[in-house]
């Protein structure tokens, strides 16, 4: 789409721009307004605080939900090993990328799960091992 503004004065062109700019700043104070959260503008402390409880529910909702693929595998009426240790190198896959200092114990008890249901994949540990090492990590894991 062409406007042309080719006839317009020097005057008119101004007022033209300047009236565009304002409605493109009314624009982005309402868009503002509705992602702002809350009923002020966010400090930057208040900022970092809420990235880093996104950060921390997003992570742990990650372990928890590998924590419930690593215990399917298991509960299954007879467990594949080899595909339980598939599963468990994902998991460990996955879980590398938490980040959040507060879910450390957390993602090393995923971690050590993992790596146990791995073990018993290859026949390295017993069955109840592995379970045991499962259990312990869903502790972490509150309903």
């Amino acid at each position: 789409m062409e406007i042309d503004i080719s006839h317009l004065g020097k005057h008119q062109k101004t007022t033209l721009w300047a009236g565009l700019g304002f409605g493109v700043l009314i624009v982005l104070a309402l868009l503002g307004r509705y992602y702002t959260p809350g009923e002020r503008v966010l400090t930057w402390q208040e900022w970092q605080i809420r990235k880093a409880e996104r950060l921390h529910k997003t992570e742990y909702a990650l372990l928890c939900q590998q924590m419930n693929r690593l215990a399917e595998v298991l509960a299954e009426k007879s467990p594949e090993p080899i595909r339980a240790a598939l599963i468990a190198r994902d998991v460990i896959a996955k879980t590398n990328t938490v980040k959040s200092p507060s879910l450390g114990q957390h993602h090393q008890a995923v971690v050590n799960a993992a790596q146990d249901v791995s073990d018993w994949g290859a026949g390295l540990l017993d069955y109840n091992t592995a379970v045991e090492a499962i259990t312990e990590a869903y502790g972490y894991c509150e309903p």
